[in-house]
């Protein structure tokens, strides 16, 4: 009897022991929610589809207990991580203490330490490291494959992950514009940041749609930058098949940039043939009119002066006319004279 009840008391324990494996897997394994969280250098990420990450910074020296459900731990919750981060111009974040943070032309993660991230041609996550992420219809995780890293080869439930976060719309990165492209962030080393690190109380960031001339955090080349990540066969096609694109595309507007300067140009010329041919028109008929004016002011000052004579001429008839009686009378008084001289 005793036997029966060992055995059958060995057997009530060996089930809740399997039980409680399989559901310690289904939860490692499947259980990841709306984030890919793993741990590196003692730095908890949380990677979202979209790119955007939220963290939590543990130092191997402090312990983390909640007891309170209105706490702030992760950044994006509120918790002040300053004295670990360094900042670029854009408000990026680009190293926690000794751990680099490196970023796509658009402002989403593509690395973190060691760990490689890549998306796919939506811009959604597709590879944490060794993790493949899938999605279903909706656009939800729907399975996973395969493992981060030998550090992150399962999800471990935390409490402090349900308050993991995006950050808020104001202090979004990731923008539908390369405005990273050019750009290339200042970093150093976490020793010499301790330092010489000061507490600001205000932050002059530049956001990602703002044309910026002047960088104190980074710097601008003419030349793109490479992004820290290893590109896979299919990223190397993409890319390629971005560049043909982007020459037809450039060969194209060449062409109908060309064909339009050709057209304009015969316009031009059309339109300075029309006008020369205007202006001597113009001009031709301006003389036209120049001499017939001429000719008309000829005409009119000879008819002026055509009465003018006929009046000078009649006036010195009438003068001749007039002094014929004079003489007449002068005659007259002649010859009185000489008759009372006579008499």
């Amino acid at each position: 009897m005793k036997k029966f009840l060992n055995l059958m008391l060995l057997l009530c324990v060996t089930a809740s022991v399997f039980a409680k494996e399989n559901k310690v897997n289904s939860a490692v394994h499947y259980d990841y929610g709306k984030s890919i969280i793993f741990t590196e250098n003692h730095i908890e990420f949380a990677i979202y589809p979209d790119g955007q990450f939220d963290f939590h910074y543990q130092p191997a020296t402090t312990n983390v207990n909640i007891h309170s459900s209105n706490v702030n731990i992760s950044f994006n919750s509120g918790y002040d991580y300053d004295p670990y981060i360094q900042y670029d111009d854009y408000g990026a974040i680009v190293q926690i203490e000794n751990v680099p943070i490196y970023y796509d032309y658009y402002g989403r993660i593509i690395q973190a330490g060691n760990v490689n991230v890549n998306y796919n041609n939506s811009g959604r996550l597709v590879n944490v490291g060794g993790l493949h992420v899938y999605y279903d219809s909706y656009g939800h995780f729907s399975h996973f494959r395969g493992y981060i890293n030998p550090y992150n080869r399962a999800y471990v439930y935390r409490p402090w992950h349900r308050y993991y976060t995006i950050p808020l719309a104001n202090h979004c990165i990731v923008y539908a514009r390369p405005y990273r492209a050019y750009y290339h962030p200042h970093r150093v080393n976490y020793e010499y940041y301790r330092n010489h690190y000061v507490r600001r109380t205000h932050r002059d960031f530049y956001s990602p749609n703002q044309d910026v001339a002047h960088y104190r955090r980074g710097e601008t080349s003419t030349k793109r930058r490479s992004l820290a990540r290893n590109s896979t066969r299919k990223d190397a096609n993409y890319a390629a098949n971005n560049r043909n694109s982007n020459a037809q595309t450039t060969r194209r507007s060449t062409q109908n940039s060309t064909r339009r300067n050709s057209a304009n140009a015969r316009n031009g010329n059309r339109e300075v043939i029309r006008n020369s041919e205007r202006s001597v028109n113009r001009s031709t008929t301006s003389s036209q009119r120049n001499s017939v004016s001429t000719s008309r002011n000829k005409q009119q000052s000879r008819a002026i002066q055509a009465p003018t004579a006929q009046k000078q001429s009649v006036s010195t008839r009438n003068d001749r006319g007039r002094t014929k009686p004079n003489t007449h009378k002068t005659r007259t008084l002649n010859r009185h004279a000489s008759a009372t001289r006579r008499r």
